[in-house]
């Protein structure tokens, strides 16, 4: 979808939330990073809990061993002051992250792509947020 865009020129990092999506669709970002050329990161607000994830991912997917692997391949650098999150990234420094993130948050605590991104969804199946983005 990133390649058939015809933005995809202007794109200069790709943030999503969290390192898995929609349940446990696990986002692979060095292969994302490979395959688009653009430095990917993923960014949430809160440590996860390893080891709930793995007794979920081991309960339900017979690939666990690989999903939880590509979770854990990054380490989360702790990010910002009092409004701190947690990011790991592939294809740009932290620090060049970091002042990527600075610089793109107005509200609260999470990047403005990533707030507007929820508040839409969110919207397109509740009707509105109800969320904490």
């Amino acid at each position: 979808m990133v390649l058939r865009s015809r933005y995809r020129e202007q794109l200069r990092v790709i943030m999503i939330d969290g390192v898995a999506v929609g349940g446990f669709n696990v986002v692979d970002i060095d292969r994302l990073h490979r395959e688009t050329g653009i430095p990917c990161a993923t960014v949430t607000r809160s440590l996860p809990d390893y080891d709930s994830m793995e007794k979920a991912l081991r309960a339900h997917f017979p690939d666990w061993q690989q999903r939880m692997e590509v979770i854990k391949r990054h380490p989360l650098y702790r990010l910002g002051g009092r409004r701190s999150i947690y990011a790991a990234a592939s294809g740009i420094s932290i620090d060049d992250l970091e002042m990527i993130i600075e610089e793109s948050t107005v509200i609260g605590s999470l990047p403005e792509p990533l707030r507007i991104a929820h508040l839409i969804s969110s919207a397109m199946v509740q009707g509105e947020s109800h969320g904490r983005a």
